[in-house]
């Protein structure tokens, strides 16, 4: 059951954006069989039904974010939601029996530099751009309720951090002068 359960969430990723899937396909693989290692053979199936559900709303906001979209392919995302999240609302309840509501964070923000987005799905952050530009996932650390984004010379471009008290998310204001490179700036300075 394992497998195909695998498979259908391998061609679930087929409705991502190619160049989506080319940056975060395969850590969003790793991410859903460690998580589907985590549930046994009964939870796998409800498990799978509400990933698929976060990958059409990624898929969606990609679409919208790049402008890259046609009629049909927006209908298609509205309808794939809607009947997954209907699938998901009426079949899945956690052990207490309520409805189990899958946890995503999309926060995009700007500051001197220019536009950030960080998507968080499941408490792992999953998807990072500066000035539209998707960074790899080996440039994302996550250490607690903190994130740090890397240059490629290995030093935080962007550091962001959950303060729980007021659940907010907060970093420290890159330079205006990183707004020609924000993905190779060093926001140290």
């Amino acid at each position: 059951m394992t497998q195909a359960v695998l498979r259908l969430f391998r061609a679930s990723l087929r409705i991502l954006p190619r160049e989506f899937r080319a940056v975060y396909g395969a850590e969003i693989e790793d991410v859903f069989t460690q998580r589907l290692g985590e549930r046994s053979p009964l939870a796998r199936l409800a498990f799978l039904t509400e990933e698929i559900l976060d990958i059409a709303v990624i898929a969606a906001r990609a679409r919208f974010d790049h402008s890259a979209f046609s009629q049909r392919s927006i209908r298609l995302a509205v309808v794939t939601a809607s009947a997954l999240t209907a699938v998901v609302l009426l079949n899945t309840r956690n052990t207490t029996g309520t409805a189990h509501v899958p946890s995503r964070i999309d926060f995009s923000a700007h500051d001197a530099a220019g536009q950030f987005t960080l998507t968080i799905l499941k408490g792992r952050p999953i998807a990072v751009t500066m000035n539209e530009v998707p960074l790899p996932p080996g440039r994302v650390i996550q250490s607690g309720d903190s994130i740090h984004v890397l240059a490629s010379s290995g030093k935080v471009a962007l550091a962001l951090a959950y303060d729980r008290e007021s659940a907010r998310i907060e970093w420290k204001a890159r330079p205006v002068e990183c707004r020609s490179s924000p993905t190779e700036c060093d926001a140290s300075r």
